[in-house]
């Protein structure tokens, strides 16, 4: 806007022109990503009636008091007299004008550069959170820069500052469409009840606000319950500005349940027959997403819409409503559409109803197939289920790492057994029971167990294209086992139950196999059964001789099966089988040199790679029984520097869980007198943090800051980084760390330890810290740190997750996201971190959990009275995007399901996060 306001009556139109044209000419102001609106070509903006530019109601046009011009004598100007006091108000106005231009010239000098705001940016980011809240108040009210205004606001909202409300409001009348989008969403990210006290504000500031921020002013009457707003709410909903408003974080905000707060189901429903379709479809989501059985004519109504998206989003409300009338049209409307439509109602099927609603559908599967399928009778039925079946669980022969993935929504449990009771093709009951187990339930087990017995070569045929990649694989009876674990895992008080029902198919089918697989012994261990027992020692100490020197590959099955045995004889706890993993730690007798390097040389390879397959199966066989006694033998392995590193790592890892208090204060007075910088040293210091790692002891972050050195190896340095943080440490050692980000060399492992073990706000300002460095520092050292912060995970224990440390992980890795360093967001712990929840589907060793489990416990604390626990498994599940719980869970009472949600929504409605690399895991 000009510093010249002709329309108060300052100066007449035509002088304001001429001094304007004058002025120096200042740039708009970009708005920041999050508040720019993408203009639409089929939305018409402005509408009719708000013209930009047009005078405000109650405000004559050309800018007077009064209907006469300046003088209000229109006779004596026609006379050709001058009246005294139209001379003087001239002068005092161009006096005032003169004035006023200077003003806005001083203003204009005071605005800061694009750098200079980034400058002032990072120098807040870098202080305590208590520091940054009254600077970003200050700056909240500033207009020296729209950018650090807007950051201001922005970051007052995420800390739910209150006296960030009244800032928000007041920037809602700054004429920057820019700022006054973030102030709007800043009042929706403070919602009701904290943010209600702007809605005034928001309601003059809808009526003058132009394209780049009207629609997120709306947005924020409708989360604010502002029913005053409606009708311009449903104006723009109709063009489709609304759709394009971000989240402050990013990602779509328009959430239909707040429209139903503003509007109400039933009023909803009396517009099913409105002329635009993006109305109908927004009756259909809500109507679909509230079903009742009074709704149900509305629903048919709109699935035979003319608008397919409007058919697609009513589906899932006669899905849930559920009744023979409700599924009729739902069915007959699946059969009538082709493929990618089908796909489309699906999609709609899953986000709306989940389990149960896909399970619906598969009563819709084709009776006969198309002409062009009637090669293979029956074909396209099963497609068509598969189809579904896939969207409950991810059944993936060819690719392992797609398995397991899919809704898991625990909901659907019902409808997946009742549905494996009508008993279809042995595949599809394996697939159901399959996405039984991946929810928890139990009940999965008896048809796991029947696969188990079932040999596929002789189940599955070649005559049809869909058997034979399953007759040739035998990943159904793998997952199974897997499964079955799992279940006992999650159900100890269940075992009696389920070794009934598993244990003699789990038996025959390792026996059947050329070689044990390891998930049978697994679900044997798990389930506690030791009918089998005699086979698990023979296994774990096998009577044939060890490999020779010189020996060529492969390495014997005996000794690969052996290194699984000895883990599972330890979960047994077999009294018998403890000599048998000591006799595995012991068996480099001869000391030969079978470290990494030593493999390399003199034809060790087999002989010292089994060597270390014993050493990785007795370390874990004695971290699973955690036994004291085996603690002394486990040491000694250790320190000897011939043994391999990998299973001496592995005894490092075992020895945190034999361990006693004591036993503590000798790993630490190991990691003192291993303080060389030899490579043996190097090997065993590293190892030993390993043990602290695994389960920390508080208090010891105070010994450990002082292997932090430059000359330190760079292993050590991590090791040490990640010990501290798991151990914890005061606001002295806080303070040291970050003293020691001053240093190149120590910085990525001060940082570590800082967004590691330190509090949410803690690791803010340890990634901001790296603003401050050059550009040709700042970006290789982050590039490094993410690494570091990825390879940091993939192994959880189950103490980890009963002391919360995954959600401070996740909360960490959150509040890291806010931080912004040359206008970019640090994204990467995000990413990264739930690309490692993604690596959960196996087991990952003693103590570990699979992502099955995972998924059961945080259903559990999400749905229990502890609220930190509540609100840290809802956050962690969004993170793990386990959309099926987080669609559970919406059903939920009170708090809990509110947040669950508001959770959901935002899982399904991403922010786009770009360029961000996954690393190569080592």
């Amino acid at each position: 806007m000009s510093p010249i306001d002709s329309e108060a009556g300052l100066l007449s139109p035509a002088s304001a022109a001429m001094l304007e044209t004058n002025l120096p000419q200042t740039p708009a102001p970009t708005p920041p990503p999050s508040a720019v609106i993408p203009q639409v070509d089929l939305a018409k903006w402005p509408p009719d009636g708000d013209v930009p530019g047009a005078p405000s109601p109650g405000i004559p046009a050309g800018g007077g008091y009064g209907g006469g011009g300046y003088g209000g004598g229109g006779d004596d100007f026609k006379k050709g007299r001058f009246n005294p006091a139209v001379i003087v108000v001239g002068i005092v106005m161009v006096l005032g004008a003169a004035g006023f231009l200077v003003f806005g010239m001083k203003k204009d000098a005071e605005r800061l550069t694009v750098e200079q705001g980034e400058a002032v940016k990072r120098d807040i980011f870098v202080k305590p959170k208590a520091e940054q809240i009254p600077l970003w108040r200050e700056w909240a009210a500033k207009e020296s820069s729209d950018e650090v205004r807007a950051e201001a606001l922005k970051q007052l909202a995420w800390a739910k500052d209150p006296q960030g409300v009244p800032l928000a409001a007041a920037a809602l009348s700054y004429p920057s469409d820019g700022v006054q989008g973030m102030a709007a969403l800043a009042l929706a990210e403070y919602g009701r009840p904290m943010g209600e006290g702007a809605k005034d504000s928001l309601l003059a500031a809808l009526k003058t606000a132009g394209a780049g921020a009207k629609p997120q002013i709306a947005w924020a009457s409708v989360v604010l319950g502002d029913t005053r707003a409606l009708d311009e709410v449903l104006n723009l909903y109709r063009l489709g500005h609304l759709a394009k408003v971000q989240r402050l974080g990013g990602g779509m905000a328009f959430n239909p349940d707040k429209i139903v707060n503003l509007i109400g189901v039933d009023k909803m429903a009396t517009m099913a027959d409105d002329k635009s379709p993006a109305v109908r479809q927004l009756v259909a989501t809500v109507l679909s997403n509230h079903a009742e059985a009074k709704y149900t004519d509305t629903l048919i109504k709109l699935v035979k819409d003319p608008d397919p998206e409007v058919q697609r989003q009513a589906a899932p409300g006669l899905g849930k409503i559920g009744d023979a009338r409700a599924r009729e049209p739902l069915v007959s409307a699946l059969r009538g559409v082709d493929k990618e439509s089908r796909t489309k109602y699906f999609e709609a099927l899953r986000d709306g109803i989940g389990t149960e609603g896909l399970v619906v559908a598969l009563d819709a599967a084709p009776t006969e197939d198309p002409p062009d399928d009637n090669r293979q009778p029956g074909k396209a039925a099963w497609y068509f289920r598969k189809q579904l079946l896939n969207m409950i669980y991810v059944f993936d022969a060819t690719d392992a790492m797609k398995a397991g993935q899919g809704l898991n929504d625990p909901s659907g449990a019902d409808s997946l057994y009742k549905y494996i009771q009508t008993n279809p093709h042995i595949h599809l009951q394996t697939h159901a029971a399959l996405a039984l187990a991946a929810i928890g339930d139990i009940r999965a087990v008896p048809t796991l167990a029947k696969r188990l017995r079932m040999d596929p070569l002789k189940i599955y045929s070649d005559q049809n294209d869909w058997e034979m990649g399953l007759k040739r694989s035998d990943d159904e009876r793998v997952q199974a086992a897997r499964m079955i674990a799992d279940l006992s895992i999650l159900h100890p008080d269940k075992l009696p139950l389920i070794q009934e029902q598993a244990e003699d198919a789990v038996i025959f089918w390792i026996h059947e196999m050329p070689s044990p697989h390891a998930n049978g012994l697994r679900a044997l261990a798990a389930m506690g059964s030791t009918k089998d027992i005699e086979a698990f020692r023979k296994w774990a100490e096998p009577n044939v001789p060890m490999p020779k020197e010189g020996q060529q590959p492969p390495m014997p099955e005996e000794w690969v099966i052996a290194q699984s045995a000895l883990r599972y004889v330890g979960w047994l706890k077999d009294e018998r089988s403890w000599k048998s993993l000591e006799k595995a730690i012991k068996a480099n007798s001869k000391e030969y040199d079978v470290t990494m390097d030593g493999l390399y040389a003199g034809g060790l390879a087999i002989l010292g790679m089994t060597f270390r397959a014993l050493g990785v199966g007795a370390a874990d066989g004695f971290s699973e029984w955690r036994d004291n006694k085996a603690f002394k033998p486990m040491l000694k392995y250790i320190e000897n520097p011939k043994e391999n590193e990998q299973s001496r790592a592995q005894a490092c890892a075992a020895l945190a869980w034999v361990a006693e208090k004591d036993d503590f204060l000798e790993v630490a007075k190991k990691i003192q007198q291993y303080s060389g910088n030899e490579k043996p040293d190097e090997v065993r210091r590293a190892c030993f943090l390993e043990t602290l790692i695994q389960r920390p002891i508080p208090g010891t972050a105070g010994a450990l800051i002082s292997l932090f050195t430059p000359e330190a190896a760079t292993e050590t340095r991590h090791q040490v980084a990640r010990a501290m943080a798991k151990s914890g440490f005061d606001q002295a050692i806080e303070a040291k760390l970050f003293e020691m980000m001053d240093n190149e060399v120590l910085m990525n492992d001060a940082a570590l330890a800082l967004i590691l073990g330190g509090s949410p706000d803690t690791a803010a300002r340890a990634v901001a810290l790296f603003g401050r460095k050059p550009a040709n520092v700042a970006k290789p050292a982050l590039d490094e740190l993410s690494d570091l912060w990825y390879k940091s995970f993939g192994y959880w224990s189950t103490d980890d997750l009963e002391a919360g440390l995954l959600f401070k992980y996740v909360e960490n890795a959150e509040a890291m996201s806010h931080v912004t360093i040359n206008q970019t967001p640090q994204e990467w712990a995000r990413v990264l971190l739930t690309s490692q929840f993604d690596n959960l589907l196996y087991d990952n060793g003693p103590h570990s959990f699979t992502r099955v489990v995972l998924r059961s416990r945080l259903y559990q604390m999400a749905k229990g009275a502890d609220e930190a626990k509540r609100a840290g498994a809802l956050r962690t599940l969004k993170f793990m995007k386990e959309q099926g719980v987080l669609l559970a869970l919406r059903n939920e009472p009170g708090a809990a399901g509110e947040a669950a949600r508001q959770a959901y929504f935002e899982l399904m409605n991403p922010k786009l996060v770009t360029g961000i690399a996954v690393p190569d895991k080592k």
